[in-house]
C-alpha cells in the first residue's frame, strides 16, 4: 500500500491520495508481480498533523 502525505489544497482543506497494490507470489513463494487494486482520493475533514501532547 502506498500512502502519500496529505496535501493542502488552494481553498485550505487537505487532500489525501492512496493507492493499494497486492503482491503476487507463485506456489513456491517467489515474487511474481505487484498488481494495482484500487486508489482513493479524499477531502479530509480535519487537519492531519496533530500535535504530540505529553501527559502532565
Amino acid at each position: 500500500m502506498n500512502v502519500n502525505i496529505p496535501l493542502r489544497s488552494n481553498w485550505g482543506s487537505y487532500i489525501r491520495h492512496n493507492k493499494i497494490n497486492r503482491r503476487v507470489y507463485n506456489l513456491n513463494g517467489e515474487f511474481l508481480d505487484d498488481e494495482f487494486v484500487t486508489e482513493n482520493h479524499a477531502l479530509m475533514m480535519y487537519e492531519p498533523f496533530l500535535e504530540n501532547k505529553k501527559p502532565p
